[in-house]
């Protein structure tokens, strides 16, 4: 009779932990994200990553892992971080007064005065607006000038085909 009960008892033990062992079958899928998202670790072990209350339960999250590739990646995986600018490119903002703005060829260029720092270099105060912002710079400067306001004006040294300071991004304080 005890080894009845007791055969019972280690039949009853063995489908337990097959069944829960069955329960947690995506356990390796924390692992795969992992590894896809090298060095970032988005898989700390807690279940609740991909899962509700109820395991079975599908969710987004459960799907992106098991679809792999760019659906996993794109799902769990961190955005980089923007590029580092170039070696020896050094973005630079200073506070200047705007001018004079307008079209000079096919570049808008505005002549700024009274710079706690030189933006222009040797341009008497010009700088050309950058092609790729340069209706948004120009919406700002002016705003800033209707309302008499400084701006502040970054730019990196890098020069227009004249030798004019590129300005790549401009704001003020309203």
């Amino acid at each position: 009779m005890k080894c009845k009960i007791l055969g019972c008892l280690v039949a009853v033990a063995g489908a337990l932990l097959i069944s829960a062992t069955d329960g947690y079958t995506f356990g390796g899928i924390g692992d795969d994200v992992n590894v896809a998202c090298t060095p970032a670790t988005p898989y700390t072990g807690d279940c609740t990553l991909c899962h509700t209350a109820d395991f079975a339960d599908p969710t987004p999250a459960k799907d992106a892992a098991l679809a792999g590739g760019t659906t996993l990646t794109d799902f769990f995986c961190p955005a980089a971080p923007p590029p580092p600018p170039p070696p020896g490119r050094q973005i630079t903002w200073v506070a200047c007064t705007p001018e004079q703005i307008g079209p000079h060829e096919d570049r808008v260029r505005l002549r700024v005065v009274n710079c706690n720092e030189n933006p222009a270099g040797n341009k008497n105060g010009w700088m050309t607006l950058r092609p790729a912002n340069e209706d948004k710079m120009l919406d700002v400067i002016l705003a800033a000038m209707d309302a008499n306001r400084e701006i502040a004006i970054a730019f990196d040294g890098t020069t227009d085909p004249e030798g004019y300071n590129f300005a790549i991004s401009v704001i003020y304080k309203k």
